[in-house]
């Protein structure tokens, strides 16, 4: 259990995309967040090729058979991956024990809709079910543990960012 006051060590699958790269960069300056490490089907490549911020250096990228070891000593794992992804890797960070924040479409609908929509069976009715659909940091506190968090999409983030400030 880390203390209250230290930063949280958290990890980010799919990192070399636009979402991961953004989420990766917003939590190298997060003074509550340390990036331990970022994942991605290949793991060739560095963090700071894409980033300038000199942290990145220090940011470990890994292929995907790296996670359940790196899942032991992590508190927050982001998910900036394809729905059929996200279903997957949610499936494996809740076993593990560790929260999870999903930046994919793969938990925001009920289940029947989200297969009309994605054309596809949801594999993780269980999860999509625990699943809290919110905008980090505005959405109420949740108890479960480990928690599940469906963020937005862009369109309900932006008009969310909006409207927010004038609600408070």
């Amino acid at each position: 259990m880390q203390n209250a006051a230290s930063p949280v060590n958290v990890i980010i699958i799919g990192a070399r995309g636009y979402s991961g790269l953004e989420c990766a960069r917003i939590l190298l300056k997060h003074p509550k967040a340390k990036l331990i490490a970022c994942f991605a089907t290949d793991a060739n490549w560095s963090l700071s090729d894409y980033l300038p911020e000199p942290a990145a250096l220090n940011i470990p990228v890994y292929g995907m058979e790296k996670l359940p070891e790196i899942l032991k000593s992590t508190h927050t794992s982001f998910l900036a991956t394809p729905v059929e992804i996200s279903i997957e890797c949610a499936q494996v960070c809740i076993d593990a024990k560790v929260n999870v924040s999903d930046l994919s479409g793969a938990f925001r609908l009920p289940k029947d809709i989200f297969e009309k929509t994605y054309g596809m069976e949801h594999k993780s009715s269980a999860l999509l079910d625990k699943a809290v659909y919110g905008l980090v940091p505005f959405s109420a506190p949740v108890k479960a543990s480990p928690i599940l968090i469906s963020n937005p999409g862009c369109y309900a983030t932006s008009v969310l960012m909006a409207t927010i400030p004038l609600l408070k």
